[in-house]
């Protein structure tokens, strides 16, 4: 069984699990998004859980219409009577991707 929250360092606590019955869920939906979770509204999320009750995933035609994209749906997931880590995932900003030396993203996976 994982420590009391209330042992945490801060730093951790806002991902530690968070039991509890989800109350009310509003997911993502529209071209390019797609969640993949297995709770709904009703669900019971038990102390013994994956931290991870869903996954959102994003497509658009390049990374910064992705990155809008994605803003957008995190700002339309609703999520109550269980804490969630959105807040902080609104203010991430997204990773940089990895560069060649010639100013290229490098996508040779060999």
């Amino acid at each position: 069984m994982p420590p009391p929250a209330a042992v945490l360092p801060p730093s951790v606590r806002a991902f530690a699990p968070a039991p509890g019955t989800i109350e009310i869920l509003t997911l993502p939906v529209g071209p390019g998004i797609r969640v993949d979770s297995g709770v709904e509204a009703g669900s019971e999320v038990t102390p013994m859980y994956d931290p991870m009750v869903a996954k959102l995933i994003v497509w658009d035609v390049d990374r910064e219409s992705a990155t809008r994209r994605m803003a957008r749906a995190l700002d339309e997931f609703e999520v109550e009577e269980l804490q969630e880590s959105f807040t902080f995932l609104r203010r991430t900003p997204p990773p940089v991707p990895p560069r060649s030396g010639k100013g290229e993203v490098d996508v040779d996976l060999e």
